[in-house]
């Protein structure tokens, strides 16, 4: 091996690279397999609990050569507020704020939270954790920190801003299941406390954002976080935004459309996961979009209301919710692309993948839609059966039958796949 030269060496090595034993094992063979191996065993971390964080934490500070190699970094930082033992408390909060000032080369970095308090979630202001506030911002300042993803949290507009103004290299932003609260509407256990990070600019300065991944799940008719996220007092911005993810439990409301809006021509690709459908719900409205080429609808968590109706919990077909939104599109425009994950029904142990008159319904009706001369620049229609071969192929079947008039009508290439793998239609013409 010591013939070899050491870019021979690392390709072998990268070939590990989803072996952590085995890369665990090479890193003690030789100085000349530790930094590679290293590099695959420390570039994407998990902490979820107080023991990982600890043992993370003993290990990067034990070394500078270690704390340049983790470039993903996913942590769940309940742990510091949950743990019962006051300074078992003290020192995880402490732990986890210098794990945040060690790494110097985070490109990505995932922040969860889900605490609550009888069923009220903890709220994060100005003054909550500031220590870990102060490291937060001081992790967004790198220039290599590219994604940053806060998952659960419950956040003043003032405290979120004073975060985010540091993010000027974040080319994508995911607020997951983050709920904007203004002052009035702090939890009780939380009370309203002074601006201590007034040295911190409010005003965002993510100049390069790209990608943004919103969650509505706790949007409601009182508290609505894309108000505040639209604000002027905000300033959130929106104009260079490329593609754009909503997902929700509780549909699309109008102000998701005032979002898309907002976006206007920048934005090249959609993505639409809803997990119910609001009786209520206005269409979603994309003609601003002028430059969209891309849209994504995945109804895999979506919550039907009946087992074997296209429609969704509070009333909504989701092929007349499609064709609705995909009628709004301008007549001048620019769609090429049309990704669609459909669900999938359980029946006691077993999937069901027959087509029932409503779907079968549903999906010509989708066809029709996109013969038509709005439609003229789509080329590719994408079925994504998330599913085993042996269950999924009779359902992928008929949905080829199905799709045989729009491939004999247009020039739509219609691509049907079970994990991935296409599934021919052996009776098309060629």
């Amino acid at each position: 091996m010591s013939i070899l030269p050491q870019e021979v060496l690392d390709v072998i090595i990268d070939q590990l690279s989803d072996d952590l034993q085995m890369l665990s094992d090479c890193s003690l063979v030789c100085r000349r397999w530790t930094s590679r191996s290293r590099y695959h065993l420390f570039y994407d971390i998990d902490l979820n609990n107080g023991p990982d964080i600890l043992n993370f934490h003993k290990l990067i500070a034990s070394s500078d050569s270690l704390s340049v190699f983790p470039k993903f970094l996913h942590m769940n930082v309940d742990v510091f507020i949950i743990e019962s033992d006051f300074m078992a408390a003290t020192m995880l909060a402490a732990t986890i704020t210098d794990i945040l000032y060690l790494l110097p080369n985070l490109h990505s970095l995932s922040l969860e939270h889900e605490f609550q308090i009888d069923d009220e979630r903890f709220l994060w202001t100005e003054s909550t954790a500031i220590p870990f506030q102060h490291a937060l911002t001081h992790a967004l300042r790198l220039p290599t920190l590219t994604s940053l993803a806060l998952l659960g949290w419950n956040i003043t507009p003032l405290c979120l801003a004073s975060i985010l103004a540091h993010g000027q290299a974040l080319q994508r932003l995911a607020l997951e299941r983050v709920y904007v609260m203004d002052a009035q509407d702090e939890s009780p256990f939380c009370s309203p406390a002074p601006n201590t990070l007034l040295d911190i600019p409010v005003k965002p300065r993510i100049h390069n954002l790209t990608d943004l991944m919103f969650s509505m799940d706790l949007l409601d008719s009182n508290q609505k976080t894309f108000d505040r996220l639209l604000s002027s007092n905000f300033d959130f911005p929106l104009d260079k935004i490329r593609r754009l993810t909503l997902e929700g439990s509780r549909g699309f409301t109008p102000e998701a459309s005032s979002f898309i809006s907002r976006i206007g021509s920048s934005l090249e690709e959609l993505v639409l996961s809803p997990c119910n459908l609001a009786l209520n719900m206005s269409t979603l409205q994309v003609a601003d979009a002028t430059s969209l080429h891309t849209i994504h609808f995945e109804f895999r968590h979506c919550v039907f209301k009946h087992l074997r109706n296209p429609t969704a919990e509070g009333g909504v077909n989701i092929f007349e919710w499609m064709c609705d939104l995909l009628s709004t599109i301008r007549e001048s425009n620019s769609l090429e692309n049309l990704i669609i994950i459909p669900l999938y029904f359980r029946i006691g142990s077993r999937l069901d993948f027959s087509i029932t008159d409503e779907e079968d319904a549903g999906w010509k009706a989708l066809c029709t839609l996109l013969t038509t001369t709005k439609f003229m620049s789509l080329r590719h229609l994408d079925i994504k059966l998330d599913c085993g071969e042996t269950a999924g192929k009779p359902y992928g079947n008929i949905l080829n039958s199905i799709m045989r008039s729009l491939r004999s009508t247009t020039d739509i290439d219609v691509c049907i796949s079970i994990k991935g793998n296409t599934l021919p239609d052996h009776n098309q013409r060629h």
